[in-house]
């Protein structure tokens, strides 16, 4: 298969390797990388590669960027259909453009895979993050709401026996009372 970046296909064409449990093509020469589709999610979904805050942060860094005159300018060739490929800002935020055959794969120059994978696992970490804080806050108001009944509930038993006690001393007093004015 020739490499859509550079070319290279007579003397290196790209190789297949192993990266993150998935079967991947490599160009040699400029270390770009071709995922057919689908292989994209399992390599987000394996997470066996483990990137540094130092890197995730350079890579959030460079994040929200637009697809520069060089990029736009470039056409990459599908490398199993020959059709010109689209680019896109992956995640539409993070700053790493791709070359996308709808229905073949992507194309990753060097380096592109790793900066998604840890855009991709800064977001999803915080996502889970978020998604455990709200389970924490549903719980202490699911807590708030039960002291709250709980608290409705005694207030009214006290209600019944302070009634109960003002009728109790409201009897006597009128015993007592009829008792002095004989």
């Amino acid at each position: 298969m020739k490499c859509p970046r550079c070319g290279s296909s007579e003397v290196r064409p790209l190789v297949h390797e192993v990266y993150e449990g998935v079967s991947i093509d490599r160009c040699p020469a400029c270390r770009g990388v071709w995922l057919d589709e689908g292989e994209l999610k399992l390599i987000l979904d394996s997470r066996e590669m483990v990137f540094s805050a130092e890197f995730k942060t350079q890579v959030l860094t460079t994040s929200n960027t637009l697809i520069s005159d060089a990029e736009k300018k470039s056409i990459e060739l599908c490398p199993l259909c020959g059709q010109r490929m689209m680019q896109m800002n992956w995640g539409f935020t993070s700053g790493v453009i791709v070359d996308r055959c709808v229905g073949h794969g992507i194309w990753f120059d060097a380096d592109e895979l790793e900066r998604i994978q840890a855009f991709h696992e800064h977001w999803s970490d915080r996502n889970r993050d978020e998604g455990f804080r709200k389970d924490i806050a549903d719980q202490l108001k699911a807590e708030e709401v039960r002291f709250e009944m709980e608290q409705k509930t005694l207030d009214q038993r006290l209600s019944v026996l302070m009634g109960q006690r003002r009728g109790f001393v409201s009897r006597i007093l009128e015993k007592i009372g009829g008792f002095f004015l004989d």
